[in-house]
């Protein structure tokens, strides 16, 4: 399981991650498992660098059609959040596809959607800019 999918699966179920310097913090803790606990270790240094890229990334809102069509008329704040996360992994991804630190291939989906019908290809090259800018 790949950092995103753990962050996402975690967060559909209501678990908040929250980054605080180096440390992680996972609440509530009671409803996380133990596997989950040790793949949250393993994984942790990439889960705090998806963390950290969602908070300088601004995700712009989500298609409403798109998020009613996907998770319903009346989705969860857990089901947002979640949503949210795998678009800033997907604009992560394309990122570093851009920046050649991952090889091009496919359409990067989103629940089975293109990342286009989720955002508006504007706000997506804007995201993209801005990176750039920001790498070292």
């Amino acid at each position: 399981m790949t950092a995103a999918t753990l962050v996402a699966e975690l967060r559909a179920r209501g678990v908040v991650l929250e980054p605080h310097g180096d440390r992680l913090r996972v609440r509530p803790a009671s409803i996380v498992t133990p596997d989950e606990t040790d793949l949250i270790r393993r994984h942790k240094t990439e889960i705090l660098r998806l963390l950290h890229t969602e908070d300088w990334m601004h995700v712009p809102p989500a298609d409403p059609e798109t998020v009613r069509e996907v998770l319903g008329a009346n989705p969860t704040a857990a089901d947002r959040d979640a949503l949210h996360h795998e678009l800033a992994c997907a604009l992560w991804d394309l990122r570093e596809r851009q920046a050649g630190r991952q090889p091009w291939g496919g359409v990067l989906l989103v629940r089975g959607r293109p990342l286009a019908a989720w955002l508006p290809i504007d706000d997506i090259a804007d995201l993209l800019r801005r990176s750039h800018r920001r790498e070292p």
